[in-house]
This record gives C-alpha cells, structure tokens and sequence, in this order.
C-alpha cells in the first residue's frame, strides 16, 4: 500500500503591476484547500483599498482569467486614488448632523441609564 501525501502549501495565482512612479497593484488568488474548485482572493491597491474576489473555475488558467478581470474591472478606481497621491478616499460629511454657527459639529449629551 502506498501513501500519498497532500501538499500542505496551496495553488495561487498573483498580478502584479507596477508603474513608472513605483506604485503597484498586487492581484492574488489562492486555491481553497477543501473545495479545489473554489478560489478565494483580492486586488490590493497602494492606497490600502481591498477589493475582494471569489470564483469557481477548475484550474489555475481559468482562475487567471477572473483575476485579470478583476484587476482591469477596478482599473477606474487605481486612476483615481492615483490622482489623490494614492491616499484614501475622503469620507463624506453626514448632512444630518447638528452644526453651529460656524459650522461645526454640535455633539448631543448622550446620559446613561440610571436606575
């Protein structure tokens, strides 16, 4: 009887792109070592934006293809933070806040429970 020993280490397939100012795009899929036909990954931006990808595909050629669709599906969003210096997007001011004259937030006192 023969043993057959199962690689602990598991299939991935990476992009990575990297441009002429020395930023890069880093696109990683890694194979799910109980269902071989799941891939589970991301597209990682240098502006620290994590757009995740999963697919289904039975091997790692089929699996590049999602991954390079995937890079080129959030190429809009890698020329936008590339024009911001490659930092995050400003988080938008909630309208619905109490402000002051000048225009400055206005915090509630929030009292605890008391019995």
């Amino acid at each position: 009887m023969a043993l057959v020993f199962r690689s602990t280490t598991s299939e991935m397939v990476q992009i990575v792109v990297r441009d002429s100012d020395g930023s890069q795009r880093v696109a990683t899929l890694e194979r799910d070592p109980y269902n071989p036909r799941r891939w589970r990954g991301s597209v990682d931006h240098p502006s620290g934006a994590r757009y995740s990808v999963d697919t289904f595909d039975p091997d790692a050629i089929a699996a590049l293809g999602k991954l390079s669709d995937a890079l080129v599906s959030r190429e809009s969003d890698y020329a936008q933070s590339k024009g911001r210096g490659h930092r995050r997007e400003p988080s938008m001011r909630d309208a619905n806040v109490r402000v002051d004259d000048i225009g400055n937030d206005v915090n509630a006192t929030v009292k605890g429970y008391e019995r």
